[in-house]
């Protein structure tokens, strides 16, 4: 049976009592902890009596009349509370500059950040309470999988990153430096080389295996144009785990561990997200996934499926071949895509069907769903609904440069002829002779959506002169792509997915077209880095028993500084940022004004012998990070400030607490805001109240 709480306005008599003359009664000043284990009738016994202490009534007068107003020149109250008067919270003062404000406007208004240079910034104490809180949730999850954490230097040396062979694909983005010896280093992007240099000198069994270490640190990357704040900066902080296994199979079931536990780390978060089949990109490996969070301001585009579990990042996203069109009532023209190689020597040429068709036609759903692109050259009304995909291309010719904007000018610059007698006499084995230069060549690609429409030979005709006709008399190889013809290959496919494309894992599912901000990356690297840094260890295997063999790798990363970031964009409202419980700077806010109650009602949330007695609280929420807002600025800016800050809770001791001992609860995530909506509350039930929102929130 738990204990009664005292009424209110006891509390705030027993909060008068503690501001007593220190020449008066010793047990006054103790009352206020004392109430709060007693029920209410010995609560008004107990103060009956210090009142009727001639001593106590005596102080209790004295403190009345002599509380001097607040002085800004005093210096502000320091205790055991978590008070705003001494908190550097540069808030007020900004106006957004406009109704749309974008996430990073609305971070430095709210005092979370501040930009140092491009790309720079420098966290403030609000944003660096989330961003703890961040890491300590990340600590939490990786100590559930067995993870141990260390901290790898900044710095890192060119000569790793050539022994890798990433040092050139870093490109201008790795921010290079020597010291006074020369010796070439790099601000390190990311920590694969290093962590693996470091476990190949320390780990040569598989009985120190599986292993697992992480590190929270400072990343640099020589962004060309750094831009959305936390999104995309030069500097930023990054969560790195990886992973040491003694063989294949192993890592790949650490990896799905991992993945689970992402995806924990995620629900405990309590926002949305998605788990994304992705590209490893110049990671190497080839099974990897992204973690996204949706967001309409986000760079990354996911595909996702309406009826099952499918979700890939638009690099690697599939879609099932397209039934053949019912009508072919339009010009079914073909369009040309063309591109260049890395080299200059192969000019590529994608053929695939245009598709136009009236823009105003209400009954095309592919048109109302897709992205319009207008084609001035076109008749008025005309929409091009098919666009190529760099990504396809680059699967089909791998030296592709997407970069490239005007192909055909750089491949008449760059032509070389086709020299059949050069060849024949050419010896590319003996090293004494030279080779002749690799002549230009051509590459034509054939999207299998051409073979829907008869009769098409005749439309390909000027396309093939495209490359020749500055040189018509030279005779350029060509190599054509076209597996239309094969039942049992794959179909090619060079268009972008566009929403209601057919799902390729599902027969009654279409795909769908989601920007989303890129959370998370896990990788599963396996040998890449541990065959050219030499990280083996013994074998496990009977037959293999001494035999040193590469270990399997795995690396698993999350973005911290640009969670921050992703967040806030994902929750705010025209008043300001709504957090999050788990990482907000602070889980509930008190407003009033000091010396009226504010304290007790603090202490109420805070205090252990408080917490003990509550029923049906879960552990995880019996420790409330609480703070005071005793600034010296009227409740409604407070009010505001605390709207602005995003507060999961807000506690507002207004007329409500003047009149009636009652607390107003604030909650803009569930509603619980403004007149008639806020939740009045007795300060016995306070505890409870808030417990339950900040569980759901």
């Amino acid at each position: 049976m738990t204990m009664a709480r005292p009424l209110p306005s006891l509390l705030r008599t027993a909060s008068l009592l503690r501001n007593a003359n220190s020449s008066g009664c010793h047990s006054c000043r103790l009352l206020p902890q004392k109430l709060l284990s007693m029920p209410p009738l010995a609560v008004r016994r107990t103060l009956a009596t210090a009142l009727s202490n001639p001593n106590s009534q005596q102080n209790v007068k004295k403190s009345k009349a002599a509380e001097p107003p607040y002085d800004p020149k005093l210096p502000p109250m320091i205790d055991h509370r978590n008070r705003m008067s001494n908190f550097f919270t540069p808030t007020g003062g900004i106006t957004a500059d406009a109704e749309e404000e974008d996430v990073h406007a609305l971070l430095i208004r709210a005092g979370f950040l501040r930009q140092a240079y491009s790309g720079i910034f420098h966290l403030l104490p609000l944003g660096l309470r989330v961003h703890e809180k961040i890491e300590k949730l990340i600590d939490k999850h990786m100590k559930a999988i067995g993870a141990s954490k260390l901290a790898l230097s900044t710095i890192s040396s060119e000569a790793l990153w050539t022994k890798s062979g990433r040092l050139e694909k870093g490109g201008k983005e790795l921010i290079r430096f020597k010291d006074r010896k020369d010796t070439k280093y790099l601000l390190s992007p990311t920590h694969e080389e290093e962590i693996t240099n470091l476990v190949s000198s320390i780990v040569n069994s598989y009985r120190q295996l599986p292993l697992r270490l992480y590190q929270i640190s400072r990343k640099y990357r020589d962004e060309r144009r750094p831009r959305a704040g936390l999104l995309r900066g030069k500097e930023f902080t990054m969560k790195d785990l990886y992973t040491f296994d003694c063989d294949d199979a192993t890592a790949i079931k650490t990896y799905n561990d991992i993945c689970n536990e992402y995806r924990a780390l995620f629900e405990e978060l309590k926002i949305p997200y998605i788990v994304a089949e992705a590209d490893s990109g110049t990671m190497g490996g080839n099974l990897s996934h992204e973690y996204h969070i949706p967001s309409p301001s986000g760079e990354d585009v996911v595909i996702t499926c309406t009826s099952c579990s499918y979700a890939a990042n638009e690099v690697c996203a599939k879609s099932a071949p397209p039934r053949p069109y019912e009508t072919l009532e339009f010009d079914p023209q073909i369009a040309v895509f063309h591109g260049i190689t890395r080299d200059r020597k192969t000019l590529i040429n994608a053929f695939y069907p245009k598709l136009r068709e009236p823009a105003a036609d209400p009954k095309k759903r592919r048109i109302q769903d897709a992205e319009r692109h207008l084609d001035p050259r076109e008749p008025e009304g005309t929409i091009h609904l098919n666009e190529v995909n760099p990504h396809s291309i680059k699967d089909l010719v791998p030296d592709y440069d997407p970069s490239i904007q005007s192909p055909l000018e750089l491949f008449k610059q760059h032509f070389v002829e086709y020299d059949p007698v050069a060849l024949r006499f050419a010896h590319p084995d003996n090293p004494t002779k030279s080779a002749p230069e690799k002549y230009s060549q051509i590459i034509n690609i054939y999207d299998y959506r051409l073979s829907f429409f008869p009769d098409l030979n005749n439309s390909f005709a000027n396309h093939s002169q495209t490359a020749t006709h500055f040189a018509a008399s030279k005779d350029i190889p060509t190599i054509n792509i076209d597996n239309s013809a094969d039942p049992d290959a794959e179909p090619i496919n060079v268009l972008k997915i566009f929403d209601g494309d057919l799902c390729p894992r599902c027969t009654n599912g279409s795909l769908t077209i989601i920007n989303a901000i890129e959370l998370g990356h896990t990788f599963h690297l396996g040998t890449r880095y541990t065959i050219p840094l030499n990280a083996r260890a013994s074998s496990p295997v009977e037959e293999d028993m001494g035999k040193m063999v590469p270990m399997s790798m795995g690396c698993h990363g999350i973005g911290v500084s640009r969670m921050i970031a992703a967040i806030a964009e994902n929750f705010r409202d025209n008043k300001g940022l709504m957090w999050p419980r788990v990482i907000a700077p602070y889980e509930v806010c008190i407003i009033g004004t000091r010396g009226e109650g504010m304290e007790d009602v603090y202490d109420i949330l805070t205090s252990e012998d408080v917490v003990e007695e509550a029923i049906g609280i879960e552990n995880e929420l019996r420790t409330l990070d609480v703070v005071l807002d005793d600034r010296q600025k009227s409740i409604v800016w407070k009010m505001n400030d605390a709207d602005l800050i995003g507060y999961p809770v807000v506690l507002v001791l207004g007329r409500t607490w003047k009149h009636d001992g009652k607390v107003e609860v604030q909650c803009r995530a569930k509603g619980f805001q403004g007149t008639g909506k806020s939740k009045i509350v007795e300060v016995g039930e306070l505890r409870k109240v808030v417990a339950e929102l900040l569980s759901d929130i």
